[in-house]
């Protein structure tokens, strides 16, 4: 008997040869936040069925891993920490225990095979995701078993995928800043590329330094506060040294809600001083102002780069 039943909605679309598309429920469950991932449902559904095809989301539930929810089964699986995250290798598991569990990209296929779909639909595959407070990150587990093949363990994927991050956004970064001394180069002047690299450099100290602060910000406003009663018993020996130790953090001093502009605000004038910098160095080095002015073309196009990634890495950790 297979685990493995598709609705009969799906059962009739892949009997009549129709098109079925195959999706996976771990971008409801995990991937996205409510009422986002109800909003992603009904948008995927409606993109699928206009294309003539019927959308098949797939799930772990009762003991079954089923190849088509209905809408009241998906609002289940939308509910937060109702279903468990169920990789390939989770199935048996999952199966088992008979509670939900939302199918991964590599359970989804699995599934999807053995009921005679060929056609699936994900936003994304594999990767590392940093969770809340723990410290800990979510490994896909197609990372964790290509990099098993070398001996290499969950944990160890986790620091080797982060570390790759680390090293992408850097070279990013590299990447704007040298795409902007080239251009700057180029408008003429005779000045090498080794002299506006270090004759600008100065200019990038403000944007991380905004960055660090838009990042930072809540933890210092709130966090911070803890100074007040750790100062009175430094050691935790039940002293009272200032009369503060019963004082505890007030979360209302700043409004969740404000954050986001106050961080983009933060991350304009960081860039915004940047580009300040850029151009009263060009005037140094330059004989020409017209020449210094072109120079700062470029350098105006990789801070717009720079700002348009910052906000919209504000932007993801907002939603």
């Amino acid at each position: 008997m297979s685990v493995v039943r598709p609705s009969s909605e799906v059962a009739a679309a892949l009997a009549a040869g129709d098109g079925v598309v195959a999706l996976e429920t771990s971008v409801v469950s995990q991937g996205l936040p409510a009422p986002r991932n109800l909003e992603c449902v009904q948008r995927m559904n409606a993109a699928i069925r206009s294309a003539g095809a019927t959308p098949a989301w797939i799930g772990v539930m009762r003991g079954e891993v089923v190849v088509g929810l209905s809408a009241d089964e998906l609002q289940a699986f939308a509910e937060p920490g109702s279903a468990s995250k169920v990789t390939r290798r989770d199935l048996p598991v999952a199966i088992a225990s008979g509670g939900l569990g939302a199918t991964t990209v590599s359970s989804t296929i699995w599934a999807a095979h053995r009921a005679g779909i060929r056609v699936g639909a994900t936003g994304g595959i594999g990767g590392v995701h940093p969770r809340n407070g723990d410290g800990g990150g979510d490994v896909s587990a197609d990372l964790v078993d290509t990099l098993g093949g070398f001996g290499v363990g969950a944990l160890t994927a986790s620091k080797i995928a982060a570390t790759f991050g680390l090293l992408l956004g850097v070279g990013l970064v590299a990447g704007f800043y040298r795409l902007g001394i080239e251009g700057a180069r180029s408008v003429g002047g005779g000045l090498s590329f080794s002299k506006l690299e270090f004759g600008f450099i100065h200019t990038l100290v403000p944007i991380a330094a905004v960055y660090v602060a838009a990042h930072y910000l809540t933890f210092l406003v709130f966090e911070g506060q803890a100074i007040i009663y750790l100062a009175s018993d430094p050691f935790g020996q039940g002293w009272d040294l200032f009369g503060t130790v019963n004082s505890g953090i007030d979360y209302s001093v700043f409004p969740q809600e404000d954050t986001w502009y106050v961080q983009v605000a933060v991350v304009v004038v960081g860039h915004v001083a940047a580009l300040m910098l850029a151009h009263d160095r060009a005037l140094v080095l330059y004989k020409d102002p017209k020449l210094a002015v072109r120079s700062q073309y470029w350098m105006l196009g990789v801070m717009v780069g720079f700002t348009s990634l910052a906000l919209w890495l504000l932007a993801q950790a907002g939603s």
